[in-house]
């Protein structure tokens, strides 16, 4: 194996690394958001009261401008 392959290896080993690096990252950063939803969303069922219905306030035509 020549010196430029070594290079072109250790190149390729780098970039793979970091690449695993950023995946395993990411996934445990998508892990807390998910468990931040899932808590806020338990948080909002438990402060609803069961015999209302959410109250929608209907949306507003768009205006057009002439």
């Amino acid at each position: 194996m020549t010196t430029a392959e070594k290079y072109v290896t250790a190149a390729y080993l780098v970039v793979l690394a970091v690449v695993l690096l950023y995946v395993v990252v990411y996934a445990f950063k998508l892990a807390r958001l998910e468990r931040e939803v899932s808590r806020l969303a338990r948080l909002a069922a438990e402060r609803r009261v069961p015999d209302e219905a959410p109250k929608v306030k209907p949306a507003e035509p768009a205006r057009t401008v002439n």
